[in-house]
């Protein structure tokens, strides 16, 4: 109840902003590995060389595997995840793209930590969600994950963007996380229902 209540209030406090731009959520306290989670971006794509590293397990001082919620290396349920900042890793921003605009967003956000943010945006409209908000729904900075929906109710955007360095002048730490796959818009999925029609109706002619 206290978490639902938390919720509300965040999202009160965001639909009344001066910004345009409001972004709702919901967050939820994951252990092992949630289904549907990864790292396959589907209908989207990293743009340019803003790609963050793929990472498997945890590595000390590096990076916290999101699908451990204790942070034990060495457990079950180790899968692929994203990772921004930190040695080795690609910097802040990791700028994820989408073919069409966009009003929902669905990700594992792993090791939460308060430099964590993440931008949605249309051109230069964009709203920030950061780990400190994240953090008032699933207390326990740097142990904890989170199964986090996002939703926009009037705005739609097309690139989301993960920094690691939020509120810093350097990637000192990382951004570790898996994401549902986009799905393709309504119109995608029709012109492959009707590619696969007429693929099919091609291997029925040639069979007579």
């Amino acid at each position: 109840m206290k978490s639902v209540l938390s919720a509300l209030a965040l999202a009160a406090a965001l639909a009344t902003s001066a910004t345009a731009a409001t972004i709702n959520f919901t967050a939820t306290s994951s252990t092992g590995v949630p289904a549907g989670m990864g790292v396959d971006v589907g209908a989207a794509s990293w743009v340019g060389t803003s790609d963050p590293v793929t990472v498997t397990g945890t590595m000390t001082s590096n990076f916290r595997s999101p699908y451990d919620q204790l942070g034990a290396p060495g457990t079950a349920g180790y899968a692929k995840y994203f990772a921004v900042g930190s040695p080795g890793g690609q910097p802040s921003p990791a700028i994820l793209a989408f073919n069409n605009l966009r009003t929902s967003f669905k990700m594992l956000w792993g090791s939460i930590d308060t430099y964590n943010a993440i931008n949605f945006c249309n051109g230069a409209t964009c709203k920030t969600v950061t780990g400190s908000q994240i953090l008032a729904l699933t207390p326990g900075a740097g142990t904890r994950n989170a199964i986090v929906q996002f939703v926009a109710d009037d705005f739609a955007f097309n690139e989301v963007r993960f920094f690691s360095n939020h509120a810093r002048r350097e990637d000192q730490a990382a951004f570790e996380f898996a994401v549902a796959a986009v799905p393709l818009p309504a119109g995608g999925l029709l012109l492959l229902g009707a590619l696969g029609g007429i693929a099919a109706l091609r291997r029925r002619k040639a069979a007579v």
